[in-house]
């Protein structure tokens, strides 16, 4: 089965659960759990080369979606950015991984390091490396607006219908991300075997209770919106959340970096 980019996580004692004391606010943003008029623009993760990236993109969807509904801010954010100061190799990277770097070294726009049909080799998607200064500073920049956390939504071991549960609750919070196998299609509908390990990282956005999930993905096919299975087993989930930081706030602290 081809790796589009998702390595498995390991979740430790550190990490963050829903349902216990967490780090994201259970703050209802969504009650009707429906984050489709709130999505950015469809990108892909593969032009002229494969980056296996979609943990980036996965992550970068949901915060330019809670950008989107917390601040009606239409953000583009660059994935290569991130790929390369989290560390990416051919294979991909963890999506905790992912969102732990963007928490302690922030964004920058696309057009700062885009991802374009000029890039032509995985040796040019990933530089420079390591990130300069310059690149850097303007992911700081990006800190001292915003406030970003994360934490997971289940745990691996738990029932499909625990995670239903799970994930019916994460949506009224923030669009989800989560790993599936990709791709498989029965009918109308995405579906996992029993015997198949995720090996791709997307983007819960809405869901229609007993009948299937929606996810934004960075694989054109059909759709950028896939429907999935309502009983899809989905492996991992990670529930996201955005907060608005005033300006000067913490000018005192990034100032020497900023300068």
């Amino acid at each position: 089965m081809q790796n589009h980019g998702f390595i498995c996580p390991n979740i430790t004692e550190d990490n963050w659960v829903l349902g216990g004391v967490g780090v994201v606010d259970k703050k209802v943003l969504n009650p009707s759990r429906d984050w489709l008029p709130f999505l950015p623009w469809g990108e892909i993760q593969q032009r002229k080369i494969e980056t296996s990236s979609c943990p980036e993109f996965g992550t970068l969807n949901g915060i330019e979606t809670l950008e989107k509904r917390l601040f009606g801010v239409s953000s583009n954010y660059s994935e290569r950015f991130v790929s390369i100061g989290a560390g990416n190799t051919e294979q991909g990277n963890s999506p905790h991984t992912v969102a732990e770097w963007i928490r302690h070294n922030g964004l920058v726009d696309e057009t700062v390091l885009p991802f374009t049909d000029e890039i032509t080799s995985w040796n040019e998607y990933m530089t420079p490396n390591p990130l300069t200064a310059h690149y850097l500073k303007g992911g700081l920049k990006w800190l001292t607006k915003r406030t970003f956390n994360h934490e997971w939504v289940f745990l691996g071991g738990d029932s499909i219908q625990k995670k239903q549960e799970q994930l019916w609750e994460a949506l009224l919070y923030s669009p989800v991300g989560i790993s599936v196998t990709a791709w498989k299609k029965k009918g109308d509908l995405y579906v996992k075997n029993p015997d198949e390990q995720d090996n791709h990282w997307c983007l819960l956005v809405s869901a229609r209770e007993g009948k299937h999930w929606l996810v934004l993905d960075s694989y054109m096919d059909d759709d950028f919106i896939k429907e999935l299975s309502w009983d899809y087993n989905f492996g991992f989930a990670k529930l996201y959340s955005l907060k608005e930081i005033k300006v000067g706030f913490l000018k005192s602290y990034f100032g020497c970096f900023l300068k």
